[in-house]
């Protein structure tokens, strides 16, 4: 059972906030890497199967550093070397959302006959109509409290039908 309190947060190395915090103690899938000097905690979401990983640099200044290095180790690594130990995890209760229109990105990642009238082919969709996308929308978010870990997301193509005209 978590322990809930008002704590400090550090937002940056000399910054901190009081925010919600929950403490906890039990077994967890845990890693101390002393080599890239960072903790990595695996949480697991409401619905089992799934799981978040949290990397917390030994030093409260080593955010830099830890970022700086994330090329030189891979989650699913990490993922591997991880035991089951008896942690303390504190914890600030948090919630991130995230709304994104995709349609840009998509097409200068090369994906742009989709969004093209007259060369979108989505004939397994429906018969006769010329279709094609105009917009996409996706929205995310992670909720981790007392109660675990919960995630969503959700996207959603705009079509419009016939040509640009």
């Amino acid at each position: 059972m978590y322990i809930r309190y008002d704590g400090s947060f550090y937002v940056t190395p000399r910054n901190k906030v009081t925010v919600k915090m929950m403490s906890l103690i039990r077994d967890f899938q845990y890693l101390h890497d002393t080599v890239l000097k960072f903790k990595a905690l695996e949480l697991p979401y409401k619905h089992h199967g799934f799981k978040m990983t949290i990397l917390l640099p030994d030093d409260k200044n080593g955010l830099k550093n830890l970022e700086n290095n994330f090329s030189k180790f891979k989650i699913h690594e990490i993922s591997e070397k991880m035991t089951q130990n008896y942690v303390k995890v504190k914890l600030p209760r948090f919630k991130i959302e995230q709304s994104l229109e995709l349609d840009k990105t998509l097409s200068n990642l090369g994906c742009s006959t989709m969004f093209t009238p007259g060369a979108a082919n989505f004939s397994n969709i429906v018969e006769n109509d010329e279709l094609y996308v105009t917009k996409i929308l996706h929205k995310a978010y992670i909720d981790v409290d007392e109660d675990g870990t919960e995630a969503a997301a959700v996207t959603s193509l705009i079509f419009k039908k016939g040509s640009n005209d």
